[in-house]
């Protein structure tokens, strides 16, 4: 049976899950499903034994998606030849770094992101469920204020606005995924113009705007210094004009430390690049990331994402 054969045909949702014992056929499969839900997504494994489940929801004019999958880095294409949409990351199990309109958050359970249809981002994850929703940009613009400055910023998931979002919009998957197709009536669209009010809300409180600018400002340092091999938390305490102290609660709030977030952002500098500059050095790869001796780097690149660099390169030719 066919994953679309096995979906829910009479339920509000459709349900996928890889079959294969092979990672390699399942992120096959796993793509070509991502493409045919959300447009110029797709997705590389980082562990060989990539497994993936998606609940996929199609209300009136939003579109939702509830994915879970083992450690991946995801890649979402600019769409352009289309009105202009909002993409809202909803991030439950795990936690993933994302990279949006040259901003970089790292989102952890329960915080919320916002994105448009008009750039692409890439989301480094480890093992995850997250949900999205993909809706019109004119139905928010009117409902929140600086809409433009929160695209690639990561919104807490302390805030209460937040978690009422979150919960009405859990609630509604669980009710949905039970739901037979012929009793919905009306409820699809009352319940996408509830979720509008629900996100502009929680996209529309000023104290999770200044907090996360705070934190931002930190790993944005941090990805336009990369290169460097002497950065570290006292140069980004120097840099920012904070104590050393500051910068190291900063990044315990996010459950890392100043060295393990840096290392793990230059092996994902350094994968990408593989995968994409298949003709450069895997040394100068190394270095640009900010690496100064490559047996280390090859060391943690191994430890990371299971192969050698030359292996991940050669496995994405």
């Amino acid at each position: 049976m066919s994953l679309e054969e096995g979906a829910q045909k009479m339920s509000l949702v459709q349900h996928f899950v890889t079959p294969f014992n092979s990672g390699n056929s399942n992120l096959a499969i796993w793509n070509d499903i991502a493409a045919d839900s959300s447009p110029g997504l797709s997705i590389d494994a980082i562990r060989p034994d990539f497994r993936g489940e998606l609940y996929r929801w199609q209300l009136p004019d939003v579109a939702m998606l509830w994915a879970s999958a083992r450690d991946s880095i995801v890649h979402r294409r600019p769409r352009t030849a289309e009105p202009e949409r909002v993409l809202v990351h909803v991030q439950g199990r795990g936690r993933c770094r994302q990279s949006h309109c040259r901003q970089v958050s790292l989102l952890m359970p329960g915080d919320i992101s916002l994105c448009t249809s008009e750039a692409g981002v890439t989301i480094e994850t480890n093992e995850h469920d997250m949900l999205v929703l993909d809706l019109p940009r004119t139905w928010l613009e009117a409902k929140v204020e600086g809409l433009e400055g929160l695209f690639g910023r990561r919104i807490a998931g302390s805030s209460p606005s937040v978690t009422a979002f979150r919960s009405f919009l859990l609630a509604s998957w669980r009710e949905a995924i039970q739901m037979d197709a012929s009793r919905a009536g009306q409820w699809p669209r009352q319940l996408q113009n509830v979720l509008i009010e629900l996100v502009a809300l929680a996209l529309s409180n000023p104290s999770d705007t200044s907090q996360l600018a705070r934190k931002d400002h930190l790993l944005a340092i941090v990805e336009a210094q990369l290169h460097d091999p002497d950065l570290g938390a006292v140069s980004l305490a120097l840099e920012l004009g904070v104590s050393l102290r500051t910068v190291q609660l900063e990044f315990a709030k996010m459950g890392t430390t100043a060295r393990d977030y840096i290392l793990i952002q230059r092996l994902a500098r350094a994968a990408e690049a593989l995968r994409m500059d298949i003709a450069r050095p895997i040394t100068a790869i190394a270095y640009d990331a900010g690496f100064n001796d490559s047996a280390y780097f090859a060391r943690c690149f191994r430890q990371r994402y299971g192969v050698g660099p030359k292996l991940w390169r050669d496995a994405r030719c």
